[in-house]
């Protein structure tokens, strides 16, 4: 049998084959994995490798994509963290005139296809969100221009992150990219000080969650230095930007929207950023 090459799908045996991985480099005899639906990268011996044919990657996907089903089914683009309905947007009610516009988005990722799936994602629940590919040590140099120049209520900074085996959880040296995310998050803070005028969704897998509350973000991963699915950051972002500008999205409201729930998600009491107008103006 040959061994794993770049593009393969494998699983770790030592770690119960728990995490679909894809082979993106291999360097002597080590590969370099990136999850293919957690924020995780990770390197392995190549003899802890197990390729993954079709029909077990078939059976994978079934049971994640049911996993997602049952997130979106909790979707909070009609009725906000808060429950109200708010409609489906940025839309126009004919009877009434008036436009529903949730709340808009800025995306920084450090994953070109993870941003990609989450651009869809917001498309398919009307938001107004514009996504760019930017490393994780890069954010904290552009994100306050992509500030000014996008003007969102919700800013998402994430990627890929990490921690190291047996390293201090209190140390930031001990992760792979959360001094980027945190330096980011300082910046906006900086720019914009109040949570409530700009809402900061920030890190990864197994991310500094304390750092990056502690440096201005409204909600941040991983309290339990868990890995955390994809789609996580643009479901917090989400509850936010469908929560009415006069609500309080509660925070235990908002992490039972998220897929990995508490252990990769917290954060405080925010307000929502979801706004009705009349007429129609833009």
């Amino acid at each position: 049998m040959r061994r794993p090459a770049i593009g393969d799908l494998v699983v770790r045996p030592s770690h119960n084959g728990d995490v679909l991985f894809k082979v993106v480099g291999v360097r002597g005899g080590r590969a370099i994995l990136k999850g293919v639906y957690l924020r995780l990268m990770a390197d392995a011996p190549l003899n802890d490798l197990r390729r993954v044919d079709q029909r077990e990657y078939e059976e994978i996907k079934k049971n994640t994509e049911r996993l997602l089903r049952r997130a979106l089914a909790r979707s909070t683009s009609r009725t906000g963290a808060n429950g109200r309905e708010q409609g489906r947007g940025p839309s126009r009610d004919g009877s009434s005139k008036r436009v529903k516009l949730p709340g808009r988005v800025l995306h920084l990722d450090g994953d070109r296809e993870y941003l990609d799936k989450c651009m869809q994602y917001y498309d398919k629940l009307g938001m107004r969100a514009s996504g760019y590919h930017v490393s994780e040590d890069q954010q904290s140099a552009r994100v306050t221009a992509l500030l000014e120049q996008v003007r969102p209520s919700v800013v998402v900074l994430t990627g890929h992150d990490g921690i190291k085996k047996g390293a201090a959880h209190d140390d930031i040296r001990s992760y792979t990219n959360s001094r980027y995310f945190v330096e980011a998050v300082k910046n906006l803070r900086r720019q914009v000080p109040n949570r409530d005028s700009l809402v900061i969704v920030a890190g990864a897998c197994q991310s500094y969650y304390e750092a990056l509350m502690a440096a201005g973000a409204n909600f941040a991963s991983a309290p339990d230095r868990v890995n955390i699915h994809m789609y996580d950051p643009c479901k917090v972002a989400e509850a936010i930007a469908f929560t009415d500008i006069g609500d309080v999205a509660r925070v235990d409201s908002v992490i039972s929207k998220s897929i990995t729930g508490a252990p990769g998600i917290g954060g405080v009491d925010t307000r929502g950023t979801y706004r009705n107008a009349m007429p129609q103006y833009a």
